[in-house]
């Protein structure tokens, strides 16, 4: 069974089902890396009230510490990146976030697959921005999307169209239509 590691800011609570399904799972063993903060509006909900004791080994809190209010540093990810073994990681395609960075190198050193969860491009970046956002998301093997038009910026911008994977923005459709 693989396990990987995934690396994000915060617990969004749309995201609650996916994350059960994906702590639950018999065919990976999955371990999500996260803040319990606030993040422009969106926090997290009640976690001990969410999971079972199970899925609960397999949550891990983060801190995220802002520098300069445009760039972040995750701390942990480091050391969980070079003492555990793993054979994934996903991280958040976010090239402000510097502790990734250092994370990607440690993985390639380490030959572990890396994806990124991402917006991927969005289309208006021009000159030095597009140029490093593309260079940023080739670093990873693969890329979890979250929409088809960056699939298809991508694909103009030579990516491999087997690294790219749509998954939307995993929210969990069917309580939001209950809710709406």
């Amino acid at each position: 069974m693989k396990k990987t590691l995934y690396f994000t800011n915060i617990f969004p609570s749309y995201r609650k089902e996916l994350w059960k399904n994906l702590l639950s799972s018999s065919k990976i063993d999955f371990h999500i890396y996260f803040s319990d903060e606030n993040y422009r509006g969106i926090g997290s909900s009640s976690i001990e009230m969410e999971f079972t004791r199970e899925e609960m080994k397999k949550l891990h809190l983060i801190k995220n510490r802002t520098i300069g209010g445009f760039l972040w540093w995750q701390k942990e990810i480091l050391k969980t990146l070079i003492k555990k073994d793993y054979d994934v990681v996903v991280f958040l395609g976010d090239m402000k976030i510097l502790s990734n960075w250092i994370g990607i190198l440690i993985c390639k050193l380490r030959k572990k697959k890396i994806c990124f969860w991402s917006h991927g491009i969005y289309g208006n970046e021009k000159g030095f921005k597009k140029y490093m956002r593309i260079f940023f998301l080739s670093l990873a093997d693969d890329l979890l999307l979250y929409g088809d038009r960056a699939k298809n910026i991508l694909i103009q911008n030579k990516f491999s169209e087997n690294h790219l994977h749509v998954i939307y923005n995993s929210i969990n459709l069917k309580e939001q239509t209950e809710v709406y």
